[in-house]
């Protein structure tokens, strides 16, 4: 470590390591293989679950590359008028222009006549390809020459996975600019110097540009999926362990000027000192994340997979970057309070309250660390309610239109019936199947629909929310 430590911070190998870190970084940008991350997040649900299983058996009955756009019209509480109807009408026959299933595009009107809907059939390839341009054309389509004050909104799949997939467009700029500025306000409190946050800030954000090109790259050879909510997740993992490794560095380094004229020797006590408390940290960390690629989600799995590889990095620059760049720079970085030997400056000085701290926690480790786990224990009493997943409508902030849409559906139709339910029976036990399920409370209607293999597909509409508990 000491070798490692005095090269990391020699007078010229310190120039070396920057220039090699430079180069490395410029051709890990250039030549490792970019891939765009999935802006639709998946379930990835294991191929044991029965729903995984249902849905591959399915994809081989003829309506498997089927998905549906469904659009509703309403007053915002307000019944339909004659000339509503005749409009939506008129609507529905232009939304059948693009529909795989023109005769299906049929208007329906609730029994309370405060809305109307159209759902319309379309092709989940072609839809997956351009989900913008699909949704925009049946909003498009929907709204055109509609009466004052009735508004046309979409949901149903294509609604919903359009408005998911805005809802992270520009997440990632914003949340990188958030961390930044979060980032930098910390190293300037804490350092109180206008200058000495560039150096740190600016080793993790190439960092975390690094841990982005290098996950990006390697998650099709392992078969992981990447997208947009893990890409933001990786970037605050990657920023906040940086800058936590940064902090104990830089704390270290000022100690060791205070006391050494060579600011060469007191990085090299610097970094012989702290980084293997850095190492272990964030090693731990690391560890503790590939534990996820146990798991049964395959966002879990990625999540993982990710972030170890961001922390891994993140460890990376704080020993080997960040430690070449302040030595290149000088003492001078840490104006306005620039460290500078006094020689007895330390004699008879009062140890302050971290250092009494330590020194309290070494006499009595045993006591400390029963207390920890013992309140470790206590909060975790609060995973006893704990509980995840979200339904359609609460993975949102806002309302957007697919939201919107689903509540005037949850109001005047069924609640399930932006997204039903398929249940699979063999052939012959379609009616008992069809009577078993209509004697379930919660379900509204069961149809039955295609058959492949033996296998009948029965589609079944409920009176909850896609997604939801019930």
């Amino acid at each position: 470590m000491t070798r490692i430590a005095r090269f990391l911070s020699g007078r010229i190998t310190a120039w070396v390591t920057l220039a090699a870190s430079v180069v490395a970084v410029g051709l890990l940008f250039a030549f490792v293989p970019s891939a765009e991350s999935d802006a639709f997040p998946s379930a990835g649900l294991p191929d044991t679950a029965e729903s995984a299983r249902v849905a591959a058996l399915l994809e081989d009955f003829p309506s498997s590359d089927a998905t549906v756009g469904i659009v509703v019209w309403s007053r915002d509480g307000a019944d339909l008028t004659d000339a509503d109807i005749a409009a939506v009408t008129e609507r529905a026959a232009a939304l059948a222009e693009v529909s795989t299933t023109p005769q299906a595009v049929r208007p329906q009107v609730s029994e309370d006549g405060a809305a109307a809907l159209v759902a319309v059939p379309l092709s989940a390839s072609e839809v997956e390809d351009d989900i913008a341009g699909t949704a925009d054309e049946l909003r498009a389509l929907s709204s055109d020459s509609l009466p004052s004050g009735l508004d046309a909104r979409l949901t149903g799949p294509v609604g919903f996975q359009d408005d998911v997939s805005n809802a992270f467009a520009g997440a990632d700029f914003r949340l990188l600019l958030v961390t930044v500025i979060v980032v930098a306000v910390l190293l300037i409190v804490t350092y109180r110097s206008p200058v000495l946050w560039i150096v740190p800030l600016a080793v993790v954000g190439i960092a975390d540009g690094l841990a982005r090109v290098v996950v990006t790259g390697l998650a099709d050879a392992v078969g992981v999926t990447i997208d947009a909510s893990i890409g933001g997740i990786l970037s605050v993992l990657v920023f906040g362990a940086g800058t936590n490794y940064a902090l104990l560095l830089v704390a270290r380094y000022r100690e060791e000027l205070l006391v050494q004229e060579d600011r060469h020797r007191a990085m090299t006590t610097a970094v012989r000192s702290a980084g293997p408390a850095i190492a272990a940290s964030g090693g731990t960390v690391a560890l503790s994340l590939l534990t996820l690629l146990f798991a049964s989600l395959a966002g879990n799995r990625a999540l993982g997979f990710a972030c170890a590889i961001g922390v891994l990095i993140a460890i990376v620059f704080a020993l080997v970057v960040l430690p070449a760049a302040l030595v290149v720079c000088g003492r001078g970085l840490f104006w306005p309070f620039v460290p500078r030997v006094v020689h007895g400056a330390h004699a008879g000085r009062k140890p302050g309250f971290w250092t009494r701290l330590g020194r309290g926690v070494a006499r009595r480790p045993a006591i400390v660390a029963t207390a920890a786990v013992a309140g470790v224990g206590v909060l975790l009493l609060g995973l006893s309610g704990y509980t995840v997943g979200l339904s359609q409508t609460d993975q949102f902030l806002g309302t957007p239109d697919s939201v919107r849409a689903q509540e005037t559906i949850d109001e005047s139709f069924s609640a399930g019936l932006t997204r039903r339910t398929t249940v699979l029976t063999p052939d012959d036990a379609v009616e008992d199947t069809v009577s078993l399920v209509e004697g379930v409370d919660g379900v509204d209607t069961v149809t039955s629909g295609e058959s492949n293999d033996g296998l009948t597909a029965l589609t079944v509409t409920l009176d909850a929310e896609p997604e939801s508990d019930a």
